[in-house]
């Protein structure tokens, strides 16, 4: 017999406004959460995790920029082969705070701890209230987002430019909003301002907007115009120099696997090895990608997995992910949300099945509240 999700939480109805006091509980919540998350990624950054060697490059580059530099390490070359998004926002901070690892984790943990509240907002109406609650504490305490949120990647900025492109084109298909578009073009082009990563998002955008042609064409150009005016500017400034980042960083994404015999085919094997390197991250990773499928709303559902489908592609071109997972940093947006959706269809089946009150909330705290524990309990000894 086939088997479906079965959501225990329908989605609010997606025309009609909320009231006040339901905007100022949804946005409590969003910032009680967020809250949450950040107490467990900003204690002790000094300490742990221990030192990775991007972030010392990340940190290097934002204290030049910060003295009026593009240079890293005072080498010769007058770019770095990245986007400046993170960059541009790091290098203030540290003039201010000072070039201190902790500062620049800090402001990767804070931007990240943002991202939980967003999804809660972004989710609340196609998924459902209670699996957008579930998905946001999957974000907040899951100890392997925790920890990569901990460090200062560039992929942690990308994370919230992630998760508001995702809000604002949410809002934007569930009210006919020119507003809420804007800003979710607004979103995608500097997410790819922030990392080249960041491709997914614009694309997410115009994907999202077909069949109409003309807008697709439009939310695609206005969200690459701005990476492609910072390029314009770095041709014009240094030829050579950028002509040598450009070829070094499209040689990243072409078809030949760089130091593996096969050529294309190798590509696209590394591929699957992305695919099962992802599963195997962490324990959860499997049940968060049957949980893309449990969105109850049709729309929502097709929504996140357009947007799981756009940040694969870049991800899984550009390097294994393991050891090098924080490439995929972005993909805890859709993972959480899943992993949220496949929880709230867990308890569905429960309430549905289970006789007697008591007994169900014996199962319900299995399927829920005993693994989420669980992940709190981790990610809270990690900062202790």
């Amino acid at each position: 017999m086939a088997h479906r999700c079965l959501p225990a939480s329908q989605p609010d109805d997606p025309i009609l406004p909320a009231r006040g006091e339901d905007r100022l509980r949804h946005t409590a919540f969003a910032a009680a959460v967020s809250l949450l998350a950040a107490l467990l990624r900003l204690p002790r950054l000094a300490q742990t995790p221990g030192w990775d060697g991007d972030e010392g490059y990340n940190l290097e580059i934002a204290r030049r920029l910060a003295e009026g530099h593009a240079q890293a390490f005072a080498v010769s070359q007058s770019f770095v082969q990245h986007p400046a998004g993170f960059y541009a926002l790091l290098a203030p901070v540290t003039a201010a705070f000072g070039a201190d690892l902790t500062v620049a984790r800090a402001a990767a943990a804070l931007c990240s701890s943002l991202v939980a509240g967003v999804l809660y907002l972004s989710a609340r109406r196609g998924h459902g209230e209670r699996a957008a609650i579930l998905g946001a504490l999957v974000f907040a305490v899951a100890h392997y987002i925790v920890l990569h949120n901990r460090f200062a990647y560039t992929y942690n900025l990308l994370l919230l430019w992630t998760a508001l492109t995702l809000w604002c084109v949410t809002r934007a298909e569930e009210t006919s909003s020119r507003r809420w578009w804007v800003g979710g073009v607004v979103s995608a082009a500097c997410g790819l301002l922030t990392d080249q990563v960041g491709i997914a998002l614009p694309c997410f955008v115009a994907l999202r907007a077909l069949p109409d042609l003309p807008r697709a064409t439009v939310s695609l150009g206005a969200a690459l115009a701005p990476a492609a005016l910072f390029h314009l500017a770095m041709g014009l400034i240094s030829p050579q120099a950028a002509l040598e980042d450009w070829t070094q960083s499209l040689s990243r994404v072409t078809l030949e696997a760089p130091g593996v015999a096969g050529g294309p085919a190798a590509r696209v094997a590394l591929w699957f090895v992305n695919y099962f390197h992802l599963l195997r991250a962490e324990w959860w990773w499997p049940a968060a990608v049957s949980g893309l499928f449990c969105v109850p709303e049709l729309r929502a559902r097709r929504r996140l997995l357009t947007l799981t489908g756009a940040i694969v592609v870049p991800t899984f071109a550009l390097r294994e992910i393991d050891p090098f997972f924080r490439t995929a940093i972005p993909l805890f947006v859709p993972g959480a949300l899943g992993l949220g959706a496949l929880l709230d269809a867990g308890l569905s089946a429960v309430f549905r099945t289970v006789p007697g009150a008591v007994a169900r909330s014996v199962v319900a705290a299995l399927v829920v509240i005993f693994p989420l524990g669980l992940e709190a309990a981790r990610s809270a000894g990690q900062v202790a």
